[in-house]
């Protein structure tokens, strides 16, 4: 007598397979320039909850309100300012920077 080993998709699912779909098609608008420029503009936001979940984390913030983002903003520009951190490149930094006009 010769005894099958029966594996165990055979013994639950009776030898069948189970089905497999084809992975869903791109939507129509993932190429378009108006979609992938919105992407882009939410580029910028894209690790903010994990930073503001580590920042109350290490202390840096008690509660990450509106205020709390106001104070710690504020203390970032004075430790800029005094030079106790290098300046940081980007927009809106007028009183940081000077005006490569000269106005």
């Amino acid at each position: 007598m010769i005894l099958q080993r029966l594996k165990l998709d055979d013994y639950y699912g009776q030898g069948r397979y189970t089905k497999r779909e084809p992975p869903n098609p791109e939507p129509f608008y993932a190429h378009l320039q108006s979609h992938l420029e919105a992407e882009w503009r939410k580029w910028v936001h894209r690790n903010q909850e994990e930073r503001q979940i580590r920042m109350m984390a290490d202390g840096e913030i008690s509660r990450w309100t509106r205020q709390a983002r106001f104070e710690w903003g504020r203390r970032q520009h004075e430790e800029v300012m005094a030079g106790a951190r290098p300046v940081p490149q980007g927009i809106g930094l007028s009183d940081v920077l000077p005006d490569p006009k000269g106005a």
